[in-house]
């Protein structure tokens, strides 16, 4: 005999918010990820109301709207994601998960995606401020570096500590493409984090990073320190 929920036993007719919230619950999820979703949910019936559109008539067009619309509004890769997740949770609670389908979603930004100037002032500060939330010292030297100067991954790897001027005015001379080499402008924003991270090396080597198991660090384990943030 199939097993009914609370409501099926009672044929309570629950609206659709009440119909994700007792789905949520009897998925087992903790009451902090429920009222997280539902806060989320909720944001997004806001944004219906004022575009004139419901959670009682959802098209896919309106998730998509909605997404759009965040990513007008600056708001952090993260967050469309948290959000586009708690709407796709709530279709299938309403027996209506097609409507998630095909949804395009923003791409994960990384330093290494975009130059300084090209990153709006929220973008950096938001990068910024992870970096030195993981309080990890090499961390936050690899991300105001790339951020504050322009540099690619791959020229990251190739730094050496010799490369790096720290005096008023200083340069970093980096090799690109084909080991050619050239100088780039050593902004005080990354010579601070750059300085306090080789202040904790008790080391000789000559990598300006090195990985936990005191190698220079490739561009793949660069990569994923930047995608963290």
């Amino acid at each position: 005999m199939e097993k009914k929920s609370v409501a099926q036993l009672f044929e309570v007719d629950f609206n659709p918010l009440q119909k994700f919230e007792h789905y949520l619950i009897e998925h087992g999820k903790a009451d902090q990820t429920i009222d997280g979703y539902l806060a989320d949910v909720k944001k997004f019936e806001k944004y219906l109301d004022d575009h004139n559109r419901s959670l009682y008539d959802l098209l896919r067009s309106d998730v998509q709207g909605y997404i759009n619309f965040m990513e007008k509004e600056e708001k952090s890769h993260n967050t469309v994601i948290r959000h586009f997740n708690a709407i796709k949770q709530f279709t299938i609670a309403n027996g209506m998960e097609h409507i998630c389908s095909h949804i395009r979603k923003p791409k994960k930004s990384s330093v290494f995606d975009l130059e300084i100037k090209a990153l709006t002032k929220n973008q950096l500060r938001g990068v910024l401020r992870t970096a030195e939330n993981t309080g990890n010292k090499r961390t936050m030297a690899i991300i105001h570096l790339l951020a504050y100067t322009g540099i690619r991954i791959e020229e990251c790897e190739r730094l050496n500590r010799k490369d790096l001027v720290f005096k008023r005015g200083g340069v970093i001379s980096v090799r690109g493409k084909g080991n050619k080499p050239r100088k780039v402008p050593f902004p005080k924003e990354a010579k601070f984090y750059v300085q306090q991270y080789l202040d904790t090396r008790e080391d000789n080597d000559k990598a300006l990073f090195l990985s936990n198991f005191k190698k220079r660090m490739e561009k793949r384990s660069l990569q994923r320190v930047v995608e963290k943030v």
